[in-house]
């Protein structure tokens, strides 16, 4: 009999936004509880009834300014993060592309700051991002979709994944 077991799943988007080669990083505050001095995407948790799509498009307007609809989202894939805290996270990722680098917020927000950081500078150097983005950033330029679980130790690092794409 496989191994299963019952933890509590929360849902969550995160959006990468992009102009040309570069994409938009929050660079977490270091007195955050969830990963401090990381960079990340925008996004966050879905609400009560909502889904993936609409929670990627009031995140980054909450959170940018931007104004989009549905159209704008681009599916890049699905990450599922375990073990990691007391609770699993199930992350819907998305891309957005911009005409511009202007954030009609500003640069900063309660969790961070933005950085507009080009592709190369996150592949090729050891920037201190979310662990499980090492193993789906490339995937995300280069615009695969894929479907991806990382299991993480107890120093939020990850032990191992697996990922699919499609």
């Amino acid at each position: 009999m496989k191994n299963y077991y019952k933890r509590v799943g929360i849902k969550a988007v995160t959006v990468f936004i992009y102009h040309n080669d570069k994409y938009l990083f929050l660079k977490r505050n270091s007195n955050n509880k969830v990963d401090p001095d990381k960079l990340n995407g925008i996004g966050g948790k879905l609400e009560l009834g909502e889904n993936f799509v609409d929670a990627a498009i009031r995140e980054t307007e909450e959170e940018t300014g931007l104004i989009i609809t549905e159209k704008d989202l681009n599916f890049c894939g699905m990450d599922i993060l375990e073990k990691g805290s007391d609770d699993d996270w199930i992350i819907c990722i998305f891309k957005l592309k911009v005409n511009n680098e202007f954030l009609p917020l500003g640069n900063k927000t309660e969790d961070g700051e933005f950085l507009w950081l080009k592709s190369e500078q996150i592949i090729n150097h050891d920037l201190e991002l979310v662990d499980d983005l090492n193993y789906s950033f490339q995937d995300i330029v280069d615009e695969k979709v894929f479907f991806m679980t990382c299991i993480f130790d107890k120093d939020g690092k990850v032990s191992n994944f697996s990922k699919s794409i499609i």
